[in-house]
């Protein structure tokens, strides 16, 4: 035993003086050197309390080096090793604002200042971030105290409304009468962002409206004598003297909307898988406080109601299935059952209908608290293997088919799957990116599963199996799956098997994608469904593998990207659906480095955008620039790419789009910065390969061939954004940390002053 503690003690000893070796290697400015010795100290006693200290300077180290990720890890791993220790969890908020995460670093900062409340610095920058967050500190009446924080914008447009806000204005600024925005849409087809946005906007809210009109009698403060006059034509008909048409009709005139028709849920996935499947957000805030977007504007008093709506359309989906499941014995009128019917259909555990988790959850929701039915649905989750054993055991039974007009199995299947899509969107809104990516995994599971027990796409028998299994359909709901994959990961490669599967998603996303033919007319609807369902998706699933790809290579993760594209299928050309075969397809690639590979995938993504959306001229940035990393192109083929990035710059709204975040990018730099030095060859010359190489002081060279064309990227780049700053229209100051970044962040000149935080 005693042994055993004075190893114990040796090493403690030998990791302190490897600590203060490393202190004096950082003083030196020596940052690779110090970040050495810190990680041979923590290998040495990596869990005691005093690592706390190591694990901050090794987080300070890194950050020189512009190693964000990695300098967070060790700060994460000091308050860990020691939560009392308040200059740890200030380290992790200098970190975290590095990183631009600045609500993590205001709740940081708030913890060191709560362990030493008379620490200068700590106070300070817990000041500048709360100044930077437009957050304040409130006291209630009993001395607790809370904190109010107003989030940035959530979108491209950081000056008022999101995209999606503001070509919905546009379309209704043109409109006379706004009940009828689909009448103002093109009736032939332009290539431009705001018109296929509006599209699906107007049936958003065309389906948003008709479901509105099922809550247009609850009671509110504006809404006048229409829930009595409602509520008066309900008892008119309830006791015979109406027919339900009547009603129907009654109902419609004094509220100002239609009822449902049994399409808005369709109207409004088909708008949803449209526009989240790409980058137009639906969950945005807007001025106006609606959460979500568009909101028909002549139903003022009912906009707050719209995640209510919503929740009662995924509450009427189950109804229906309810009713399904018990074959129709207890058919229970939808009038009844909003002004709070029973239907309690089966209380048997073996005939109880089996639905998705998030279909059952978002229903139950409305169902308990609007409606105030503490039983919940009559219904039970269950996988999606379950579900469908459920729906094989009900086609055993007589009399039930996949015949939709007698309720069968396809409505079942359309219910289930199209219901769950909805409830994964209200799930991410609602309960976060993870919740939402669940049901989306359970969703896309549980119609593949589908379609291959009953072999529905083999047999292309779509019209007696249902639409919903339809590649055109599912293609935009994948993509919506992978948006949210690709966002919950929040750009970290950490886990390989998320990265995987995501690589993996993408990949079927182009191979159904592809698989839609061009429109041959230029009609508005033709050009426009091929746009949603082909060119959309497909650009979003190649633009994902090009900023992952180069990701994973340029951010220490070669090894990773290599197995990932050996696991997904991505390098097999005999595969149909693999990335190589279809860049071979589309571009004749014949160069299969990593670089080129890269290059190809940006280049199809570019060309498949719609020529003004904000993505593309970062496309074509990425394109040419790994034209660059890749070498063997010819220089006409930068100088291409670079005009297209150009026009792109050009074509894009940015009224509609806000400013252009992408301007100054590693990218566009480099791309620029080769085209300059080579500027007197011809177009025919064959770009040698550009390389990047790391410095001892943390700077980067570029290299061209044999070429020194840039001692300093980081500061070249600096430079040339600070001279063009002045001239960047909308530039937000919400995002510029370049004060904690000169204080803390990589060395960018000589006389910056040496870091005084080291830990002696």
């Amino acid at each position: 035993m005693s042994t055993m503690i004075e190893e114990k003690e040796e090493a403690a000893a030998s990791a302190e003086d490897l600590r203060l070796e490393g202190n004096a290697a950082f003083s030196a400015k020596k940052w690779n050197g110090a970040i050495k010795k810190y990680r041979a100290s923590l290998a040495l006693d990596g869990s005691s309390p005093a690592s706390a200290k190591v694990y901050s300077n090794l987080a300070a180290a890194l950050c020189k080096l512009s190693k964000y990720d990695d300098a967070h890890a060790a700060a994460q791993k000091a308050t860990e090793v020691d939560p009392d220790w308040a200059k740890g969890h200030w380290r992790l908020g200098v970190v975290n604002e590095l990183q631009k995460d600045f609500l993590h670093s205001f709740t940081s900062y708030s913890k060191a200042v709560e362990l030493d409340p008379n620490e200068g610095a700590f106070v300070k920058a817990k000041e500048k971030i709360m100044k930077r967050l437009g957050c304040t500190e409130e006291t209630d009446a009993d001395g607790k105290k809370s904190v109010v924080i107003e989030l940035p914008p959530t979108s491209t447009s950081f000056n008022g409304d999101p995209p999606a806000i503001i070509a919905w204005k546009r379309l209704l600024k043109r409109s006379n009468n706004l009940r009828n925005t689909d009448a103002l849409l093109p009736k032939r087809w332009e290539d431009t962002s705001e018109h296929w946005m509006q599209q699906y906007l107007a049936q958003w809210c065309r389906g948003m409206t008709m479901q509105l009109g099922q809550l247009a009698d609850l009671p509110h403060p504006d809404n006048g004598g229409i829930t009595q006059k409602v509520d008066e034509i309900k008892e008119a008909f309830q006791s015979g003297k109406i027919s339900r048409e009547q009603f129907i009709m009654l109902r419609q005139r004094i509220t100002g909307v239609p009822s449902a028709n049994g399409e808005e849920r369709d109207e409004m996935i088909g708008a949803l898988t449209s526009l989240m499947g790409d980058h137009i957000p639906l969950e945005s805030r807007t001025d106006g406080g609606e959460g979500f977007v568009p909101s028909p504007p002549w139903l003022k008093y009912l906009r707050p109601k719209q995640m209510i709506a919503i929740q009662d359309l995924l509450c009427r989906e189950v109804l229906s299935l309810t009713m399904m499941g018990d074959g129709g014995k207890n058919v229970v009128d939808g009038v009844q059952v909003f002004g709070g019917g029973n239907v309690n259909a089966s209380d048997d555990e073996d005939n109880m209908i089996v639905i998705s988790p998030g279909l059952l959850v978002m229903a139950n929701s409305f169902w308990q608290g609007t409606c105030g039915n503490p039983n919940g649905m009559t219904a039970k989750e269950g996988t999606p293997e379950e579900v469908v054993a459920y729906i094989k055991k009900r086609l055993n039974e007589r009399g039930v088919t996949w015949d939709e007009t007698n309720n069968g199995m396809r409505k079942y299947v359309s219910s289930v799957y199209r219901g769950t899509v909805l409830s994964a969107w209200l799930a991410r809104v609602t309960l976060g990116l993870g919740s939402g990516l669940r049901y989306f995994r359970w969703a896309n599971k549980f119609i593949d599963l589908a379609d291959e027990t009953w072999r529905v796409t083999q047999s292309g028998n779509y019209t007696k199996y249902g639409v919903s299994f339809r590649k055109s359909f599912r293609v935009s709901i994948l993509a919506m799956e992978l948006q949210t994959a690709y966002h919950n990961r929040d750009f970290k490669f950490t886990d390989k098997n998320e990265v995987l599967y995501e690589f993996k998603l993408a990949q079927r996303i182009i191979s159904y994608a592809k698989e839609q033919p061009p429109p041959t007319t230029t009609e508005f609807n033709a050009c426009s469904f091929y746009t949603s369902f082909s060119r959309k998706p497909m650009a979003f699933a190649l633009s994902m593998l090009g900023s992952c790809m180069h990701s994973m290579l340029t951010d220490g993760h070669p090894e990773m990207l290599l197995a990932i594209a050996e696991e997904s299928g991505m390098t097999d050309i005999e595969r149909d659906d693999s990335l190589i075969s279809f860049l071979i397809e589309k571009t004749g690639l014949q160069d299969f480095s990593v670089a080129a590979v890269i290059a190809e995938t940006y280049h199809v993504a570019a060309q498949t955008q719609l020529p003004d959306d904000t993505e593309t001229a970062i496309l074509w940035w990425g394109y040419s620039a790994h034209i660059c990393y890749a070498g063997n192109y010819k220089l006409k083929d930068l100088r291409n790419a670079i005009n297209k990035a150009i026009v792109a710059t050009q074509l894009r709204d940015n009224d509609l789009w806000g400013p252009s975040m992408w301007q100054g990018s590693a990218h566009q730099k480099l791309s620029l910065l080769i085209a300059r030095y080579f500027e007197e060859k011809s177009g025919s010359f064959v770009l040698p390969q550009v390389k990047r190489s790391g410095r001892p002081d943390g700077s980067l060279a570029i290299f061209c061939g044999d070429h020194l064309i840039c001692p300093n990227f980081h500061r070249a780049i600096r430079l040339d954004n600070e001279r063009q700053k002045g001239n960047r229209a909308g530039y937000d100051d919400y995002f510029d940390t370049a004060e904690v970044e000169q204080e803390h962040g990589a060395e960018a000149e000589a006389e910056i002053e040496q870091e005084q935080g080291t830990e002696s």
